[in-house]
């Protein structure tokens, strides 16, 4: 019984404090945006590392952009990727589409289609309109996963439906490969998919 009430308490002494380090992690992410805005990259690398040590994805991934590009710190593809994953393995879109950006070129990590497609496929189903569009790439080429057009077909649907620029050029050139029926499949796969996200 002792023990059952000293755990509860470490549990709400714990829930307790991880509550009082979200503003301050928000507060710190903030100072970096503004930093970030003025072309003050050193700063922003400064507020965002105490933002992510608290678990802010965003942080997170601001990082990993930080080191992909070279601002503010040496540009090092290996702690971009570093910082990717943390955020990726939290769900956060953004990150998992860079992720699977560096493994598709094998930037700071192995190349890897297989391992592209996958943060891809994670990023596209959370609708990112920039996955989807790799994804159907992905597909149209046999790119790391066996060719299947109408998946592709489908997968450049989705990207146009919610705004990427370079999807209608891609259904475009796809058309003339498909039957008229798995166009109409892969239109109506997309469709459902949609209505069931939003």
């Amino acid at each position: 019984m002792q023990h059952l009430r000293r755990l509860k308490l470490l549990v709400i002494a714990v829930l307790f404090f991880s509550h009082l380090s979200l503003p301050a992690a928000r507060a710190d992410f903030e100072r970096g945006v503004s930093a970030m805005k003025q072309g003050d990259y050193p700063t922003a690398f400064k507020e965002w590392v105490k933002s992510a040590a608290d678990g802010h994805l965003r942080a997170q991934y601001n990082l990993g952009v930080l080191y992909e590009n070279g601002l503010g710190v040496e540009k090092n593809p290996a702690q971009a990727a570093k910082w990717y994953i943390v955020s990726a393995e939290g769900n956060y879109a953004p990150a998992q589409y860079n992720l699977a950006e560096l493994y598709y070129y094998g930037s700071g990590v192995p190349h890897s289609k297989t391992s592209a497609l996958k943060w891809y496929m994670k990023a596209a189903l959370q609708l990112d309109e920039l996955a989807m569009y790799a994804v159907g790439q992905m597909y149209v080429n046999g790119d790391g996963v066996s060719q299947d057009l109408t998946t592709a077909y489908m997968w450049l649907y989705l990207s146009k439906k919610l705004g990427h620029a370079d999807s209608p050029v891609a259904l475009e050139a796809i058309s003339p490969l498909l039957e008229t029926g798995d166009m109409e499949k892969a239109m109506q796969s997309a469709e459902e998919w949609l209505e069931g996200k939003t």
